[in-house]
């Protein structure tokens, strides 16, 4: 990764958001993938760890890329939560979001399957104690940065 982040077309706050707009998205994914590694050294070097709690979608196909080309974050010492997954859908399913956090993520790098904390979407008899259970997970090991995505891109206008 580049270690210059690319620079913002445009920069802004609501209230006390800092809002950054880029000429792409690929662009907006470096320069997120760049705050994210920062985050993530950062609470590695106060704890020794950082629970990271990753989105699936295409939105976050250019910030996903970008922490897989990040040499400096240290996996080994990542523990990756995943935000939601369909019930009823087993992980090898095209459309489970754990399926496609591997492909995109979790499979690219130093991540052993023992720092994976991931919702079993099989689970279609208990998913309620399939929730409980996941929220104590995230009591026990809490989350120390959210890389929630925003959606996908506006469709174009039609005049």
């Amino acid at each position: 990764m580049s270690l210059l982040p690319p620079s913002p077309v445009a920069e802004f706050s609501v209230d006390t958001l800092s809002v950054f707009v880029y000429e792409d998205k690929a662009q907006a994914g470096a320069a997120a993938a760049l705050d994210v590694s920062g985050v993530i050294a950062a609470q590695q070097a106060v704890s020794g760890r950082a629970n990271v709690v990753f989105a699936a979608a295409p939105s976050q196909d250019a910030f996903l890329a970008g922490l897989v080309a990040d040499s400096t974050i240290d996996w080994s010492r990542l523990y990756a939560f995943h935000m939601d997954e369909y019930l009823g859908l087993t992980s090898h399913h095209r459309a489970s979001f754990r399926r496609y956090l591997q492909e995109h993520l979790f499979g690219l790098v130093d991540l052993t399957p023992d720092r994976l904390r991931l919702i079993p979407g099989e689970d279609v008899a208990r998913p309620l104690m399939t929730c409980l259970e996941y929220e104590t997970r995230l009591k026990a090991e809490p989350i120390d940065v959210v890389c929630a995505g925003i959606g996908g891109e506006r469709p174009p206008r039609v005049q």
